[in-house]
């Protein structure tokens, strides 16, 4: 009876048994939980930080790059802010540009 009575108790039936006698399975589920969402945290906060360090940061290594008519207006913006030519030249380079 007595060896009968330790299986019976270790198989389910008498005091610390159920829900609360799983408390490591609990624990190592909000364990896991927390780390994932740490992990996808990190992710995030990673890819939204400005790039101190000098390395390309992955979101724009597959960006598409600027139409080389953006990137000529922007020169001819800049020449034009920095006085190397004035109003008239600019509205002739970007007409120019835009009519292309």
């Amino acid at each position: 009876m007595m060896i009968q009575g330790y299986y019976t108790h270790c198989l389910g039936s008498g005091p610390g048994v159920g829900f609360y006698s799983q408390g490591w399975m609990v624990f190592a589920m909000g364990f896991g939980l927390i780390l994932v969402l740490g992990v996808v945290l990190w992710l995030v906060w990673s890819q939204r930080t400005p790039n101190t360090h000098g390395a390309t940061p992955v979101s724009t290594l597959f960006a598409p790059a600027p139409p080389a008519q953006d990137a000529a207006e922007q020169i001819a913006r800049e020449r034009f802010a920095r006085g190397e030519i004035d109003r008239d030249e600019y509205d002739r380079v970007i007409s120019a540009l835009r009519s292309k």
